[in-house]
């Protein structure tokens, strides 16, 4: 059985969902999620509580910055052990596309970075990428 609940606080920009689901043996697991508009973007924190208590989280932040024609988000999650990973991404927008660099840090805190170029030139897309190696 699964059960959503949603709540708005329009005023403030706000939300939070909730959603339980019990098994058939009963137990069950809970997920939250507040997100908020910011004035350039968004933040939405989520947290799991397990059947057996167990916590997890999700922390995410999203931003626009007109002048350099950038998306940026930032996201953060903790898993029931503890341990965190990250991940920075950046889209940048280009006269004929989009650039985009995105390093992910797992919870050795062992990092590898990706850049993408995607350029349009009619109907036609191209895509390059490169990993750091690693």
């Amino acid at each position: 059985e699964r059960t959503t609940t949603r709540e708005v606080d329009e005023a403030n920009r706000r939300a939070r969902t909730t959603r339980e689901t019990t098994g058939p043996d009963g137990r069950s697991a809970t997920r939250t999620t507040d997100t908020a508009r910011t004035e350039n973007g968004y933040t939405r924190d989520t947290g799991w509580v397990g059947p057996n208590g167990e916590t997890a989280s999700r922390n995410a932040e999203g931003s626009w910055d007109a002048e350099s024609q950038t998306w940026s988000r930032d996201v953060v999650e903790t898993g029931p052990n503890g341990k965190t990973r990250s991940a920075d991404i950046d889209t940048t927008r280009t006269e004929n596309g989009a650039t985009r660099t995105a390093t992910r840090t797992n919870a050795k805190g062992e990092s590898v970075t990706r850049s993408q170029s995607i350029e349009r030139s009619g109907s036609e897309v191209s895509s390059e990428a490169d990993d750091d190696g690693k």
